[in-house]
């Protein structure tokens, strides 16, 4: 099962934590990790485009972490927090033709300056 975490707190969502194999399909032949992986890869580039040195992502065999940065100003993190919020849609889009496939959780937590 993939499993998607979006963390954000009062200004937006300011994290997204990707990680697992659906199993609906052998790999290399599975629709639907190469729709997540698309989307996700749409959305580190649209991030990298927009807002070049303002976000960090590791990739772990299987897993992807995307943190925008903590000094980012106001308009550039709502502009994130869109870029971000439109891979939660397309995930929860995919979703729907696969619920046993993708698990969306969200988090909310206290505005603090330590992401």
């Amino acid at each position: 099962m993939i499993r998607a975490v979006f963390t954000g707190d009062r200004l937006g969502l300011y994290r997204a934590s990707i990680s697992g194999h659906s199993g609906t399909a052998p790999r290399g032949e599975d629709l639907v990790c190469a729709g997540v992986s698309a989307m996700v890869q749409g959305a580190l580039n649209g991030l990298d485009h927009f807002l070049p040195g303002q976000f960090g992502y590791s990739v772990d065999e299987g897993a992807v972490t995307v943190i925008l940065s903590a000094t980012m100003q106001p308009k550039d993190r709502a502009d994130a927090h869109r870029i971000l919020k439109t891979l939660e849609l397309g995930l929860q889009a995919l979703r729907q033709e696969a619920p046993e496939a993708i698990e969306i959780h969200n988090e909310e937590v206290e505005q603090d300056d330590s992401h």
